[in-house]
């Protein structure tokens, strides 16, 4: 009887370490083998993404848009170039950035098109930080202008932040921007063309208050500049010493057109007068 009942006991221990045994096995349980299975999956896609490299950096110059694409590698490329490179900084979280990028896409179309040797550029001052920092960027988005490889004196852009704008004020800056007048012939010419047009009369045009002058040209976009320096000229406008003078079509003003010609003599008198030293407050400008 003491037999029968330790082979029954020996037999229950027997069952129960094999149904321990089978129990462990995950295999065996569908919940388990499925939380298992998705540890593996996750841990090798995790360790695919860490193997895998970051696009290198070289000195190739990449486009999207028309827009070339630039980081520390190739920036110095790209200026070598491109005589006259506008350079957008931004940061990917911006508003504004996102904003402009539309518009920045079709300038930079239409400049590939029609002006050689002028382009567009941009950089992600977030992830080119040295590149920021260089150009003292404080600002999203800024906008800077590279002229034949100059890369220690960029220019800020100071145009409106539109297609036509953009296009006006990169043009100008691409050509002389005043135009020479040293005929009677041609100063006519050019005073009769424009409604509003801004000649400046200097005895020389190396002085300081000329190319100043200059430099207003190249910002205000919307009007026409000329220079002259011929006697002639002076003479046929009764100017006797140097004087800025603007001029308006007196038979097509307008209040509009009035109130853009007082906006253009406020400011060169402003700039003038900031930009030079030689321009003092009472310098003869003709309006």
């Amino acid at each position: 009887m003491r037999t029968h009942k330790l082979c029954i006991a020996l037999l229950g221990l027997l069952l129960l370490g094999s149904f321990s045994i089978q129990a462990g096995d995950p295999k065996d349980d569908p919940d388990k083998a499925t939380e298992a299975s998705s540890a593996e999956t996750l841990e090798d896609t995790s360790e695919e993404t860490d193997k895998k490299p970051k696009k290198e950096k070289t000195t190739n110059i990449e486009e999207e848009k028309d827009i070339l694409v630039l980081h520390i590698n190739n920036f110095d490329r790209a200026l070598s170039e491109n005589e006259f490179l506008l350079v957008e900084f931004y940061a990917p979280w911006c508003g504004h950035c996102k904003e402009f990028e539309p518009i920045y896409a079709e300038v930079a179309e239409k400049l590939k098109e029609e002006e050689a040797g002028i382009r567009l550029a941009k950089v992600d001052a977030i992830e080119e930080k040295e590149l920021a920092d260089e150009f003292e960027v404080g600002s999203f988005p800024t906008l800077k202008v590279f002229i034949n490889g100059d890369r220690k004196q960029p220019l800020d852009y100071t145009g409106k932040r539109s297609v036509v704008g953009i296009i006006q004020w990169m043009k100008r800056r691409a050509g002389p921007g005043t135009s020479n007048l040293d005929f009677v012939d041609s100063a006519a010419k050019f005073i009769g063309t424009h409604n509003i047009s801004v000649v400046g009369f200097f005895n020389s045009l190396e002085s300081e208050s000329a190319k100043v002058f200059k430099e207003v040209a190249f910002d205000l976009t919307d009007v026409e500049f000329g220079v002259t320096a011929t006697p002639e000229v002076f003479q046929k406008y009764e100017v006797k010493s140097d004087s800025v003078v603007l001029f308006k079509k007196v038979w097509k003003i307008q209040t509009q057109l009035s109130s853009i010609a007082l906006e253009i003599e406020v400011h060169i008198i402003s700039y003038m007068m900031y930009k030079s030293k030689t321009c003092k407050r009472n310098e003869k400008l003709i309006f």
